[in-house]
């Protein structure tokens, strides 16, 4: 791939350690794939790279999640969409970043019962939660089809798939992550009525903290996202050896590897936007998630989150995927200048010089990526060296409809008016 213009698309690695700090971070639910990013970040040493100990602390039954933020007992927590509500009500905490784009939440039925839309569980018997913060997107969804909670029995979740494949309830509240493994293994077809097909298109595993430890801790916290960041883009880029570390490491609820495996594909569907991008968040959607809050009475008119969204310093820029696999994979770049290009940039006494090559200073130092400036005598034997791939990068160049035939091109750095 030849990678012409970068600036836009860059976040820090660098920086210096003297001290570890040790922070913890509240699950919440018990160790599975659901947090593999986390695992991998401590595996791989991306939080140590940051001077940071990590401790992780699964969930525990009547554990209020925010409480152990707000007061101190842990400095980062993963919560639901919920936190909304929270803070509506009042919570001063901060999202950081969301792992999944869509919830994994959904009901499941099996294929015999001939359950396949929400319009259809109207007198049905339904195995869901009595919290309306953890599955509003399923009660906003059969209030749509006109379902209120008169219209179907709710019954106790037993956590058992066995309750659904032995028709002791109709429908069950599950992830589609973990429950359709269990009934392909035990051989019994099923459906899935998910919210996100009926317009309630909800963000899930939302990283947060307090917005006082953020303002004390402003280098902290940001080491922490963007290790978390690599842990989780390092996660989904390699599935197989993730449940491995789980399957020896963090496997409380005993699953098999292959159980591992099939969550690690399914939440990867659900972790990326639609430009590749993890982890993003937007006011907007927060806005469109406030509605099924509102269908639900657990939130009211009046809801102000223009402040929920954590800003990192500097205005940095998180990496998609695609190009964290690009710096994992080219350590170290060939790149070829424009010679003679006064002031933008130049070649002299042996240095890339200019403000082109400021620019290639900086991006190149935030990423990670060392580089070597191949010296060319004119633009032309540049333009030919890249398409010939003696050099990786074009430091600067304007694109024209012939070089897009051979090069990419990111968004300017820079503009100057003519």
């Amino acid at each position: 791939m030849r990678v012409v213009l970068w600036g836009c698309f860059v976040f820090l690695f660098c920086h210096s350690v003297f001290a570890k700090d040790t922070i913890s971070l509240q699950l919440l639910w018990k160790h599975q794939f659901q947090f593999a990013g986390y695992y991998m970040a401590i595996e791989k040493g991306f939080y140590k790279d940051e001077g940071l100990e990590v401790e992780l602390k699964e969930f525990e039954n009547g554990l209020d999640l925010v409480d152990e933020i707000l007061e101190g007992r842990s400095q980062f927590g993963v919560a639901r969409t919920s936190l909304l509500i929270d803070k509506n009500a009042g919570a001063d905490v901060v999202a950081l970043f969301a792992a999944y784009q869509q919830s994994p939440l959904m009901l499941l039925t099996r294929k015999d019962s001939g359950i396949l839309l929400s319009s259809d569980l109207k007198g049905r018997d339904i195995m869901i939660t009595n919290d309306a913060k953890k599955v509003g997107e399923i009660i906003a969804m059969l209030l749509q089809a006109g379902i209120t909670g008169s219209d179907y029995n709710q019954q106790l979740h037993s956590y058992n798939i066995q309750d659904l494949i032995d028709g002791k309830t109709d429908a069950m509240a599950s992830y589609i992550s973990n429950e359709p493994y269990q009934m392909e293994l035990l051989g019994t077809e099923y459906n899935v009525i998910h919210p996100k097909d009926y317009g309630f298109d909800m963000y899930s595993d939302i990283l947060f903290s307090s917005r006082d430890f953020i303002k004390q801790n402003p280098e902290l916290t940001d080491k922490f996202y963007r290790a978390s960041i690599r842990g989780w883009l390092y996660a989904f880029e390699h599935i197989d050896e993730t449940a491995q570390v789980i399957f020896e490491k963090y496997n409380s609820q005993n699953k098999t590897l292959d159980a591992l495996v099939f969550e690690g594909e399914e939440l990867r569907n659900l972790a990326f936007d639609r430009d590749g991008n993890f982890g993003a968040l937007s006011i907007n959607k927060f806005n469109e998630m406030a509605q099924v809050y509102l269908i639900t009475g657990s939130i009211f008119l009046g809801y102000d989150f223009s402040d929920f969204i954590y800003r990192p310093p500097n205005n940095i820029y998180r990496l998609s995927q695609a190009e964290q696999n690009y710096v994992d994979q080219n350590p170290e770049v060939k790149v070829c200048t424009n010679p003679e290009w006064y002031p933008f940039e130049f070649y002299s006494e042996g240095r890339h010089q200019g403000m082109v090559a400021d620019y290639l200073q900086l991006v190149m130092r935030a990423v990670q990526l060392n580089y070597e400036i191949v010296p060319t005598t004119s633009w032309q034997q540049s333009l030919k060296y890249v398409r010939n791939g003696h050099c990786d990068i074009l430091a600067g160049d304007m694109q024209t409809v012939g070089q897009t035939e051979y090069l990419d091109f990111t968004k300017p750095y820079l503009s100057v008016p003519a």
